[in-house]
């Protein structure tokens, strides 16, 4: 849909980078001043302790 049109998707430079190798886009700077973004991390609490919780979060953070 993205490459068929002329809209903008904002995402991380990672992220756009990543794409932009297997797919046909290009990467570009937003034209406006960027802000910091704030991510958070929610499950249910029920999972809270739970071991495959603990290592996915864990093994992303390195």
């Amino acid at each position: 849909m993205l490459m068929r049109s002329d809209l903008l998707f904002t995402t991380t430079r990672a992220f756009a980078t990543h794409y932009a190798r297997l797919q046909d886009l290009r990467v570009e700077p937003i034209p406006i001043p960027a802000r910091v973004l704030k991510y958070y991390q929610l499950w249910h609490s029920r999972s809270h302790r739970g071991a495959a919780l603990t290592r996915g979060v864990s093994g992303d953070a390195r």
